[in-house]
């Protein structure tokens, strides 16, 4: 329900008449609807695969672990969504930051460097997400032809780049951001 129309159409009242029960039916399941958020982010979050163990270098195993992250995110737009209005970390997300914090720590990285690096990885990846979900419909040439309609004078460098610029939020431009990340954050290891 949230995948399809967004978190603002979850209410208990709606999710109940949805299942054929009543409103105080599911309340003795969960307690309140951020309990009921909660739950569902748990549900899709953990099928993410434990891709930090295995083989591979440290990289390798960080750039399968995030992109994992991304693709269960673009399967699942309403995860973004719960996970930004809760305000507050979500235990969900508990065992996808040990995760990353296990393959830092093997990086090398100082807790201090690490705990950055991953919120960085995690902003970079839920961001991502929720433009690539928001975009969905748009019609890169129609962004590309409004972006070669503005004044070469105030915006020489986007009319330039307009085609590339319209057509960039891809899993390939994902893919080649969390290698500059990941490159990033490999300089900081060695050093």
């Amino acid at each position: 329900m949230i995948d399809a129309e967004g978190l603002d159409s979850l209410s208990m009242r709606k999710l109940a008449g949805r299942l054929g029960v009543s409103a105080m039916t599911l309340y003795g399941y969960v307690r309140t609807k951020e309990e009921l958020l909660d739950a569902i982010a748990h549900s899709a979050l953990s099928r993410l695969e434990h891709a930090a163990r295995g083989d591979g270098a440290w990289a390798q195993r960080l750039a399968r672990t995030v992109t994992g992250l991304h693709e269960l995110l673009l399967a699942h737009p309403g995860v973004t969504q719960i996970i930004g209005a809760r305000g507050v970390p979500i235990p969900a997300l508990d065992g996808f930051r040990e995760q990353l914090l296990s393959i830092l720590d093997e990086a090398g990285l100082e807790v201090p460097d690490a705990v950055e690096c991953v919120a960085l990885l995690m902003c970079y990846t839920f961001g991502f997400a929720a433009i690539e979900h928001d975009r969905r419909t748009m019609d890169p040439e129609v962004e590309a032809s409004r972006l070669r309609g503005l004044s070469r004078t105030a915006y020489p460098q986007l009319v330039r780049a307009a085609d590339v610029y319209a057509g960039h939020v891809t899993a390939d431009a994902f893919s080649a951001g969390l290698g500059h990340v990941i490159a990033g954050i490999a300089a900081r290891a060695r050093s």
